[in-house]
């Protein structure tokens, strides 16, 4: 019987193995990323995006309203 298929509770290794490499990946990650992006991202959530938007649109930049 094949076993590769097989799914299992993650032991405590795997997860401190799991957290290591988020520790290790995400900084260098992060510093890609561009400053109004919010999708999966620590700290952020829909509702930011959704403030941005709202910021954005509520401006008079340039002298003209924005309207939807």
């Amino acid at each position: 019987m094949a076993l590769a298929g097989m799914l299992k509770v993650p032991t405590i290794a795997d997860r401190a193995w799991q957290a290591w490499c988020k520790l290790a990946i995400e900084p260098a990650h992060e510093a890609t990323f561009h400053a109004r992006s919010y999708g999966f991202r620590t700290g952020r959530s829909a509702h930011d995006a959704q403030k941005q938007i709202f910021y954005g649109l509520r401006s008079n930049a340039n002298g003209h309203r924005k309207w939807i």
